[in-house]
């Protein structure tokens, strides 16, 4: 029977000591709550006795509501004094694996340092190391000080230290200066502590009767934030396409297209398209207008060109457009291309019958019968075998046997 309970209270205490934060109770390198002013000796003799329980630390906003209803804050690191003894021990070193002895360094001064990790010492965001005067005399002024380190990789904003003062202390200056409160409680407000840095804080007073003196400190951690940076991305389609307002039947019809990715990040699998109207081929004969522009990063752009050709005359009104994969779709703005065809008509007049020798004057008339230019027009008047000599109006250029106008 005695066996089995052992086993079952040695399974209850592996099950809740399971259920802690960063360091089970049960383990052995939990360090005793130490006090600044004991000597070496007098310290490990307090931690041979038995650990305390651990202390955390508070929000600022739990910190606040614990002070405005008259409870006292935890996670302090108390000071207090006691006369030094007449043979010093040295101070020992705990080499058990894990362990952190050295909660209080004594000096070769008399001063002694004080370490606190906040929230708590196994998960650290902030260490704060006090030194005070073993002793002081009485009426006579003496200085200590906090130092505040963050741990972190991270700035910290909004760090508040408190320090207690004992009803015995005159306060009389610190640097920087802090404020104080009418239960004699000075309040450091820390606005921003960068990764891993280090601010210290100088307090100077004088005890005005003979008593111990009890400093307690206090440091308020802000929560540190987990961030994680999403950018918010809004891709967009621009498509324009550009082709000439006139053009002959029989001249090729240029068009220019330019897609662009107006947006923020990328469009990826982007094609244009074009359906053409009755009337307009590519010079190889097909309907339809394919460009593949791929994936357009922002601010990227893709031009891209066709020749097409009208097989009558006519108004050609098209447009193009612009898809991606991702469901994106731009239209280019509708263009009108008039593709037209001059009717030229050839009069040629002159005598019909000559003397051999003699001089034949003709005249030859070019009329446009359409309603729209002939632009680029070249006459050609062949000669006639046996013509010894030609003049023509201005202009004219003999090339073989033509005259070219």
């Amino acid at each position: 029977m005695r066996k089995f309970l052992n086993v079952s209270l040695l399974l209850l205490l592996v099950g809740f000591s399971g259920s802690l934060g960063c360091r089970s109770w049960l383990s052995p390198d939990e360090p005793a709550a130490a006090e600044p002013g004991l000597s070496a000796g007098d310290y490990l003799e307090r931690r041979a006795s038995g650990p305390s329980a651990a202390e955390s630390g508070l929000s600022v906003g739990d910190y606040l509501e614990r002070r405005a209803s008259g409870g006292s804050a935890v996670g302090s690191a108390a000071t207090r004094p006691t006369p030094a003894p007449t043979r010093r021990a040295p101070l020992m070193t705990d080499t058990t694996p894990g362990t952190r002895p050295e909660m209080v360094a004594v000096s070769e001064s008399g001063s002694s340092i004080v370490s606190k990790t906040y929230p708590w010492a196994e998960c650290g965001v902030v260490q704060l190391d006090k030194t005070m005067p073993k002793e002081v005399g009485l009426n006579k002024p003496f200085n200590y000080t906090l130092r505040i380190a963050n741990l972190t990789n991270t700035t910290l904003n909004d760090v508040i230290v408190t320090e207690d003062l004992p009803d015995n202390f005159k306060f009389l200056s610190s640097n920087p200066s802090a404020q104080q409160d009418e239960d004699n409680v000075l309040f450091w407000e820390i606005a921003t502590l960068g990764p891993k840095a280090v601010t210290q804080i100088s307090i100077s007073g004088l005890a005005t009767y003979i008593d111990t003196l009890k400093h307690c400190t206090t440091v308020v951690t802000p929560v540190v934030p987990a961030c994680a940076s999403v950018q918010v991305i809004q891709p967009e389609l621009k498509l324009t396409r550009t082709a000439p307002t006139e053009v002959l039947v029989c001249d090729p019809i240029q068009v220019r297209y330019v897609v662009t990715n107006s947006g923020t990040g990328y469009v990826p699998n982007v094609k244009i398209v074009e359906t053409l109207p009755a009337g307009l081929r590519t010079t190889g004969g097909k309907t339809e207008v394919v460009f593949d522009a791929g994936t357009l990063m922002a601010g990227q752009s893709q031009q891209f060109s066709a020749e097409l050709r009208a097989t009558k005359t006519g108004q050609y009104v098209s447009k193009a457009s612009a898809n991606s994969t991702m469901g994106l779709r731009a239209e280019s703005a509708t263009t009108t291309t008039a593709v037209t065809q001059p009717i030229l008509a050839v009069q040629k007049t002159g005598p019909e019958r000559q003397y051999i020798g003699r001089p034949v004057t003709y005249q030859i008339t070019v009329t446009n019968k359409s309603d729209v230019a002939a632009r680029n027009t070249v006459i050609e008047d062949m000669i006639p075998d046996g013509v010894n000599s030609v003049r023509g109006t201005a202009g004219a250029k003999l090339l073989g046997p033509k005259l070219v106008w």
